[in-house]
């Protein structure tokens, strides 16, 4: 029955609990129709038959008082319109009494009636006859005999006559009576089945009620109790229904809901873990581009340091060239003198284009960390991107890196221009004094020769004093936009830090809800 009704919709299925309570009462109904038909039949039988039978049975004695009255006043009357009147009313009681009697007998000739009514027509039959030798005894006019007649021939046959039909009306009597006995017991048992059909009829609708009201309570507490455990985090358990009603239909959409919250849930978890072990991974890469950054500073530093250094040398050999200039003159005393000057400046400019090469180094170096910060950089924006919102001042930080690291790598690029062109200066000086070496041996007749040479050296001197300062300003450029490279890492490290707080707090968050196999989310 219960799965019966779970095919149904709620509408049908109340459509069936109130066709139920319509049936009963049609039944209720019919049965106190039948009823109050069948006692409606008796007491038109009572109606109809038996108070017919009643009265046909007083009519039957009334009639044969009549006649015995009016056989008796025609022994004490005298007048002739009296005695005809009496013997008129002799006569149709007489014939009245056969027509009483022979409605009786239609009605009620069966059975035990049928003797007594028998025996009322052979008492009628003998009274009739009485009554007629009555009237012609009195015909002959004695007054003796017809007194004589009526006690001895009418009365005792009047008496027969009276006590059978006394004897056909109590049966009659008790014929109706008993008829209004079993039409007040057939009334008592439409009563009471009734009752009983009203009981058995309020059993089955209660119980029918019963029935419907549990196949819509109970898949509506089960809907509560999914609810309630989506509710409380709990996606363990499948919700499905094979009902076909409209709480079945609530139940697996509910179940399909449970399905794709489970769905996202699991991507959100995922997502969090890919978070938070990106994040991880994004706090040691700034930790080691911290510890980088800190070493290129330094670095850049003892660059900077070199580069005072070799200014110095220049300024130093820009003096020293200015007192050559000025001991020219004595150039020719001094040969030896300006034979180990000449060493001395071999050696200095060695040490120049040595300086130069390591600048150079330094540069590629700092090339390097532009290159590697930008890189960092594209890293920072793809895990910005891939954390989405909470990524969108970490992509800012990203692009500004990689701005500062472009810049760097623009600086490097002009410093290693301005160090090859240094490096192809002392390349040239360099060869310059290397023809000075070989031509020492001509030094004494070409004295104004190494002077004006000394001069352009001088010359040379000074530009290599402006290049240096030059170079010194781009390595200050460089070492200041380090140290921003090592400010927007420290700012880099902190949204690391803060996204990685949003990510375990987002586990943490996703961990509220209980998936299928025990696990948390």
């Amino acid at each position: 029955m219960s799965q019966l009704l779970q095919t149904l919709k709620i509408g049908p299925r109340l459509g069936v609990a109130f066709a139920i309570l319509i049936l009963l009462l049609v039944g209720l109904c019919g049965v106190g129709a039948l009823s109050a038909r069948s006692l409606a039949q008796d007491l038109d039988t009572t109606a109809r038959v038996d108070i017919t039978l009643v009265r046909a049975a007083n009519a039957l004695q009334e009639r044969t008082h009549l006649v015995a009255r009016s056989s008796r006043e025609l022994l004490i009357v005298d007048s002739g319109g009296q005695i005809k009147r009496l013997k008129a009313a002799i006569e149709e009681s007489l014939t009245d009494g056969e027509t009483q009697l022979a409605e009786v007998q239609k009605l009620a000739g069966q059975g035990d009636n049928a003797r007594l009514i028998e025996e009322v027509k052979t008492q009628k039959a003998a009274f009739t006859a009485a009554v007629r030798k009555f009237l012609t005894v009195y015909d002959a006019g004695n007054p003796d005999d017809s007194r004589t007649s009526l006690l001895i021939d009418l009365r005792p046959v009047q008496q027969a006559y009276e006590k059978s039909v006394e004897a056909l009306g109590v049966a009659l009597k008790e014929q109706v009576e008993a008829r209004a006995a079993a039409g007040g017991a057939a009334a008592q048992r439409s009563v009471w089945l009734m009752l009983v059909f009203g009981a058995v009829g309020l059993v089955l609708a209660v119980s029918a009620a019963w029935v419907i009201s549990r196949s819509i309570t109970v898949p509506l507490q089960h809907a509560m109790d999914a609810a309630e455990r989506i509710k409380s985090g709990d996606l363990s358990r499948h919700i499905d229904s094979g009902a076909r009603d409209e709480i079945g239909a609530l139940l697996r959409a509910m179940g399909g809901m449970q399905q794709h919250l489970l769905g996202v849930i699991e991507d959100v978890q995922r997502c969090a873990r890919d978070v938070a072990a990106h994040s991880d991974e994004l706090a040691g890469g700034n930790t080691e581009l911290s510890t980088r950054t800190e070493r290129n500073a330094a670095s850049l530093q003892q660059t900077a340091s070199a580069v005072e250094q070799i200014a110095s040398t220049v300024q130093g050999n820009s003096q020293k060239t200015r007192e050559a200039s000025q001991v020219a003159t004595s150039a020719r005393d001094a040969v030896v003198e300006g034979g180990k000057s000449v060493e001395q400046l071999v050696e200095t400019m060695t040490r120049i284009s040595g300086s130069s090469t390591r600048i150079k180094d330094i540069i590629a170096v700092i090339d390097g960390i532009a290159f590697q910060t930008n890189i960092l950089a594209l890293n920072a924006a793809v895990e910005a991107a891939r954390a989405g919102e909470h990524g969108r001042g970490f992509a800012v930080v990203a692009t500004e890196v990689r701005s500062l690291a472009g810049r760097a790598s623009s600086a490097a690029r002009e410093i290693k221009s301005l160090i090859d062109d240094s490096a192809e200066r002392v390349a040239d000086g360099t060869r310059t004094v290397a023809e000075v070496g070989e031509r020492i041996g001509g030094i004494v007749k070409a004295v104004m020769d190494v002077r004006q040479l000394v001069e352009e050296v001088s010359h040379a001197s000074h530009e290599q004093v402006t290049g240096m300062a030059s170079i010194n300003g781009s390595v200050g450029e460089v070492d200041q936009a380090t140290q921003q490279n090592a400010a927007l890492v420290e700012e880099i490290a902190a949204t690391t830090e803060s996204l990685k707080s949003n990510a375990e707090r987002l586990v943490k968050a996703v961990a509220f809800f209980r998936l299928p196999g025990g696990a948390a989310a």
